[in-house]
């Protein structure tokens, strides 16, 4: 059996804090060892599994309503993942850890297991720092955020002793 891992973060706990634009926050995930004793055996593994199995992003976020998808995206290397970057040029490599679709006329935007389901990707071991994450349009761009846009995600994350 292998153990999951839940991370709850709040935009406005971020290192920056709630006065700034949400789309682009740091957060010291390697603080987490000194409240989930289990994490010690992974500290030296060099890659674990993330998903984002929730998310929900401000109550006055109409500056989206003009995008369908939002990107999270995360500062740890994806050795598995790619992505489109421009017409006519060939994949690039991706940090996506989960997306977020935009439901048409809403001004709530949540994702969870009933709307989209995101899967578990490999990344660097997320428990050794800080981590960036960031929020994008469908594009790649990164959106521009109130910050009344608050969100808050759940990241579920678990090794494989093989990594």
């Amino acid at each position: 059996m292998k153990e999951v891992f839940n991370l709850y973060l709040n935009s406005k706990q971020s290192i920056e804090g709630a006065s700034t634009d949400p789309a682009n926050l740091t957060f010291d995930l390697g603080s987490a060892h000194q409240n989930m004793p289990l994490l010690s055996q992974y500290t030296d593994l060099a890659y674990c599994y993330v998903k984002m199995s929730y998310m929900a992003i401000g109550h006055n976020a109409n500056n989206l309503s003009t995008h369908s998808t939002i990107l999270i995206e995360m500062n740890s290397p994806q050795p598995c993942g790619a992505k489109t970057q421009t017409a006519g040029s060939g994949l690039v490599s991706s940090n996506i850890i989960g997306l977020l679709p935009i439901p048409v006329l809403s001004n709530h935007f949540f994702s969870n297991r009933d709307t989209y389901e995101n899967e578990f990707v490999k990344v660097s071991n997320i428990f050794k720092g800080l981590v960036n994450i960031k929020l994008k349009q469908e594009e790649g761009t990164q959106l521009s955020l109130l910050t009344s846009n608050n969100y808050e995600m759940l990241l579920r994350v678990y090794f494989d002793e093989t990594c």
